[in-house]
């Protein structure tokens, strides 16, 4: 609903009041219309009554005009048709006259009406086609446009849309600070400024929206014991702007959207409440209703419920789902996906499906219109439980294949397009050291941003934020020049041009029996543990009744002990999670090694120190265990033989070796030739030469993680006479295809995070572990 009445409001900007045509020249008559736009608009904004028929009226009367105008008035003619072609629900021939306005403004060198247009085209992609890459393009036209003077009105519109169009697709820290920079620009202008507080209250809402799946961290949450406090924030962070939004309008007598604004503040008490829910449910799953001892004290089967399939009986949700998402209007996935659980309410389960399944479609082409780098999953950030339930259907109705892809397209999705680009594509050399630097950049800003998006949630005024600031918009501007450099260009053009095929149950199956190396996948669901193990000999799916909420509680515990050394390690934890997650499965286990691709909080969770509660023997003391992000990882990784390592290049910090004897330990093994080779007197670029030309890496260095951004974290290479560091980010620089094995040992080279889509963020190293 408030994006609809946002539109109306843009519609109506472009629209205006009482207007006579007849004997006026085209220039007059465009006066005439941008003179009457606001008593138009501001009747909406009082009464939200839009005047369709005038609508209408008008649109006849630019058709008049366009046909009998000049040339140098015809782009602006066709840009006030495409906006009310826009605002009216016709996208496809909104894009198309907006594409003819451009035509007429290039020819008159118009770069004011360029700017207007690319923005028009930005949004009608962004807000109703979907084609998140379109939009972001057509963005980008208008920033260059505006070049590195844009006028003050230009500055706000681009902080807007920015806005606007990232948060579309789920990149919501540069959405906020997008939206706070436009606050900042709006000065003391109410129309503005209404829409910016507006936006900004609507990219904090979606933050609380995001605490379905995750804890959100901010500025405070290492000084307080209530995990949930962050999540409770956001959703007053979001209150205090939709506030601010309301007393605006009805300052400037704006009725109509002063009441739509308190109507967002007041829904903001459900998410207030679905955030306790979540918060007591979890309180549920530290209680010993979920402590088992024995195989016995696990409930497994075979149903898996998804949607809205064990409910009945619910008039109230049903009729709320109407009326938020009519079947008129249900053409975007959240819309699809609440039809979907009316129908499981109605008692539909196949009709149910269907909406899923056309829901994830949705997502799909909304994921694929854009190559992102470093943010490929932010398209299903908040929108994970559409997959999650069609997967749960197909396997209702025992349709593992169709399951399988369904799960699989939301687990590492972005890091599998890489690498099958990096690997089918070949970049050269400059190209890697353009991508690297792309993406630092893109990871500095993401730094800076994050540690503005932390004090904002958590309302706190930095007396630095304006200071970062300016180092995003410095950071920002690098970033597009590289951007727009036509070698920036055609290598991501050669990027994007690889499709990624979802790998195939059948697939992982054969991988699996040409090995002869067991595979178990995990998901996690609101109440169960989907577990599916493949074997040589076994294809089983099963889920396992286990909350999330409790599965949460024992993975921290565990993780908790290892990491800090006044505490035990936990087997209590350790032997519950074995009893849940392995236990029911090890029968099948036959071989001496196992394949684990994990799922939400599991990727944190070392299954090595999972503890078998009868023989007290630690999994890799049975197993050998391996990972894998996704299906397509395994079985690339199931299909290639293990090279015989002879010979391996060791990079190493002399005073650590000291202290480990790590590399002299690594040299006693037979058979196997160590190339020594110390940091010290060498420049970083000789390192990354030396890692890119050894076939078998051993790295020991100083690591550092860095929590505002994984691609930052650092090796050290120099103490003296300073300090110096490689980042993740730069790695990206070395042509890896050649190398066999890669080992980074460094303090926090196994510190991972992950999005809510399962993206993995980062890789590095592993922490002590307090086991035998």
């Amino acid at each position: 609903m408030k994006l609809k009445i946002r539109e109306l409001c843009v519609i109506l900007f472009f629209l205006g009041g009482q207007m006579t045509l007849s004997g006026a020249h085209a220039s007059d008559s465009l006066e005439n219309l941008r003179d009457a736009r606001m008593s138009y608009i501001n009747n909406f904004r009082t009464t939200g009554v839009p005047d369709t028929a005038k609508a209408k009226q008008i649109e006849n009367q630019l058709k008049f005009l366009i046909d009998s105008s000049k040339e140098e008035t015809l782009g602006e003619l066709l840009f006030e048709m495409a906006t009310i072609q826009r605002i009216t629900n016709r996208f496809e021939e909104a894009i198309n006259t907006f594409d003819q306005a451009e035509k007429a403004a290039l020819e008159h060198n118009n770069s004011k009406l360029l700017f207007d247009i690319y923005l028009g085209i930005a949004r009608s992609h962004a807000y109703n086609t979907r084609n998140h890459g379109a939009a972001l393009a057509a963005f980008n036209h208008a920033v260059t446009i505006a070049g590195n003077n844009p006028s003050e009105k230009q500055k706000y519109e681009i902080a807007d849309y920015a806005s606007q169009i990232q948060a579309g697709f789920g990149d919501l820290d540069s959405a906020l600070l997008n939206a706070l920079e436009a606050i900042r620009l709006a000065k003391d202008n109410d129309s503005d400024l209404f829409y910016a507080h507006l936006d900004t209250g609507d990219v904090l809402q979606k933050y609380a929206e995001s605490c379905d799946y995750r804890k959100l961290i901010d500025a405070k949450t290492s000084k307080e014991t209530d995990s949930w406090g962050a999540c409770r924030r956001a959703v007053d962070a979001a209150r205090k702007h939709y506030i601010e939004a309301e007393k605006i309008a009805r300052r400037i007598g704006w009725n109509f959207l002063a009441e739509e604004a308190a109507g967002f503040n007041n829904r903001l008490d459900a998410r207030l409440f679905l955030i306790d829910q979540k918060a007591s449910f979890e309180k549920l799953g530290q209680t010993e209703v979920f402590q088992a001892k024995d195989i016995k004290d696990v409930l497994i089967n075979e149903s898996f419920e998804a949607g809205a399939s064990t409910l009945s009986n619910l008039p109230i949700l049903s009729a709320a789902i109407d009326a938020v998402a009519p079947e008129s209007q249900a053409h975007d996935p959240r819309s699809l996906y609440l039809r979907g659980l009316n129908a499981d309410l109605e008692g539909s389960p196949k009709e149910a499906l269907a909406y899923f399944q056309k829901a994830a479609r949705l997502l799909r082409e909304e994921r694929s219109s854009v190559f992102d780098l470093r943010r490929r999953g932010t398209v299903l950030e908040n929108r994970m439980e559409i997959v999650r339930d069609l997967g749960l259907r197909l396997l209702s109705y025992n349709r593992l294949s169709d399951a399988f892809i369904a799960f699989e397209s939301v687990r590492s999705h972005g890091l599998g397009i890489l690498s099958s680009a990096l690997e089918n594509i070949g970049l050269n050399k400059t190209e890697r050291k353009l991508l690297a630097s792309l993406v630092q950049q893109e990871s500095t800003i993401d730094s800076l941003e994050n540690l503005i998006v932390k004090a904002t949630i958590a309302g706190i005024e930095s007396t630095r934020t304006n200071e970062r600031l300016k180092k995003i918009d410095q950071n920002r501007r690098k970033h597009h020049e590289l951007l727009i450099e036509y070698s920036t260009q055609n290598m991501i053009e050669k990027l994007s041009s690889i499709t990624f095929g979802m790998p195939t149950l059948q697939e992982l199956q054969n991988a699996v029996r040409v090995s002869n190396i067991p595979v178990i996948l995990y998901w996690v669901t609101n109440t169960n543990v989907i577990v599916w193990l493949i074997t040589p000999e076994h294809n089983k799916v099963k889920a396992v009744f286990l909350p999330e909420a409790a599965l949460l509680d024992k993975v921290r515990k565990i993780r908790t002990s290892i990491r800090e050394q006044s505490d035990a390690f936990d087997e209590i934890s350790s032997r519950e999670l074995h009893t849940y997650l392995i236990k029911p499965f090890m029968k099948h286990l036959t071989q001496k090694q196992v394949l684990i691709i994990p799922q939400g909080i599991l990727v944190n969770l070392p299954f090595e120190v999972l503890m078998d509660s009868k023989t007290d023997k630690y999994l890799i003391e049975n197993l050998v265990v391996s990972y894998a992000p996704n299906a397509a990882f395994a079985i690339k990784v199931l299909k290639k033989h293990l090279p015989v390592i002879t010979d391996i290049t060791a990079l190493y910090d002399e005073i650590i070796e000291n202290d480990t004897g790590e590399i002299s330990k690594i040299s006693k093994i037979s058979n196997l030739k160590v190339h020594e080779q110390m940091i010290a007197n060498i420049t970083e670029s000789d390192i990354i030469g030396i890692m890119e030309k050894a076939k078998n890496l051993h790295v020991l260095l100083h690591g550092k993680y860095s929590v505002e951004d994984p691609l930052l974290s650092t090796i050290k290479t120099s103490s003296v006479p300073v300090p110096r560091y490689i980042n993740a980010a730069q790695l990206l620089a070395i042509d890896w295809s050649d190398s066999n094995l890669a080992v980074f040992s460094a303090c926090e080279g196994a510190v991972i995070h992950t999005r809510i889509s399962n993206e993995l963020l980062d890789e590095a190293a592993t922490r002590r572990k307090k086991i035998s």
